[in-house]
Parts: structure tokens; C-alpha cells; sequence
């Protein structure tokens, strides 16, 4: 059977025993990506930026009446020039706080992560404090975060029992900037004898 309601009220599409309210079986084949159900806006007024369409988790208050607890939102992100759009389609993340529905995170259409921020200028961008329970490392080693020992390695993640363990080359320097360009100071390694 394509379509099976059971008499406790779960409805199946694609199986004739749906373990929930909805249940989708659709059968793809191996290795490929396989659309089971598509949300479709029927507004068809392209030109309109921020036009897209949403599933909402809807919630109950304690006086009985619905509303938007949260959302994810396919959002048209076309810059229209004469007219024509770019289908340029970014993914919004919403919950709610207060009363009031925000936009946390946005997956832009270039494939950007934004955390508070809903034009992403990086890979990811975060507007806000962060925290991190584990070791942290920015490209090759470049800056290395212990979370056991609390120690910070430049251009190395051998760190010893030194605070601060920086791998310098042939002539290690550490230059520090002053309130002005002209206020600098420099730290070096000497190494004559």
C-alpha cells in the first residue's frame, strides 16, 4: 500500500506499519540520495529576498495555545539583478527565547557557518564567546591549545612544562605591538657566545 492510516492514528507513506504519527519509506538505491518529501513554497514572487519555506516545531504555553518553539527556514539568499535571481538558498536555524523567534545559525549558500550571525564572512564565524572542552588547534599547528595542562604552543604541540612554548626557526623573535606603529619592541633569542 502507498498510503496506510492505522487506527491509532500513525500514517504511513511508502509502509503499511508506521511506527510513528508520519512515517516516510521510500526506497533509493545504493549510494545515492534519494528525496522522500519535498516542502514547497507556492509564492511565486521571485524577486522577493528572504522568501523561503520553514518547518516549525510547534509548542503548547500552559494555557493551551500553540506556538513556534522553533524553526529551520530555506532561505532564498538571491542577490536579483533585472529580474533574474541566482538561486542562491541558505539554511536558517531558529529558536525561541522570551517570546521572541532568532535566528541562531545560518548555513549561507556558499556553504559559509554562521553562529549569531546571519552573513557569514568565513568557513565559520562565530559572533559571541566560545568555549572549547578539548585540544584545540588552528591550521598546521600553528596555535595549539592543551585543555588538560592549560598550555599554549605556537608553531608546535610538543609543549613541555613551559606556560607558552613557542618553535621559532633560525632566528626566533616575538615582536610586540605598541599603542603606536613607531611603539615596538622586540624579544629575540641570542645565540652568540
Amino acid at each position: 500500500a502507498l498510503f496506510t492510516v492505522l487506527e491509532s492514528g500513525n500514517v504511513g507513506i511508502g509502509t503499511t506499519s508506521p511506527q510513528t504519527l508520519l512515517d516516510i519509506n521510500h526506497s533509493g538505491t545504493n549510494g545515492t540520495v534519494t528525496t522522500a518529501y519535498t516542502i514547497r513554497n507556492a509564492n511565486m514572487n521571485y524577486t522577493n529576498t528572504g522568501l523561503g519555506t520553514a518547518i516549525d516545531f510547534v509548542h503548547y504555553n500552559m494555557s493551551g495555545n500553540a506556538f513556534n518553539g522553533s524553526r529551520i527556514v530555506s532561505i532564498n539568499e538571491a542577490n536579483f539583478t533585472n529580474g533574474t535571481a541566482n538561486n542562491d538558498v541558505g539554511l536558517g536555524f531558529y529558536t525561541m527565547a522570551d517570546a521572541v523567534s532568532t535566528e541562531r545559525l545560518r548555513i549561507a549558500n556558499d556553504g559559509k557557518v554562521g553562529i549569531g550571525t546571519i552573513t557569514p564572512q568565513n568557513t565559520l564565524n562565530v559572533v559571541g564567546d566560545g568555549n572549547i572542552t578539548s585540544n584545540f588547534s588552528v591550521g598546521n599547528i600553528a596555535f595549539f591549545v592543551d585543555s588538560i595542562s592549560n598550555r599554549v604552543g605556537i608553531r608546535t604541540s610538543s609543549l613541555t612544562n613551559k606556560e607558552l612554548t613557542i618553535l621559532g626557526n633560525s632566528d626566533p623573535t616575538i615582536g610586540f605591538l605598541g599603542a603606536t606603529n613607531t611603539n615596538n619592541w622586540t624579544i629575540g633569542v641570542d645565540n652568540s657566545d
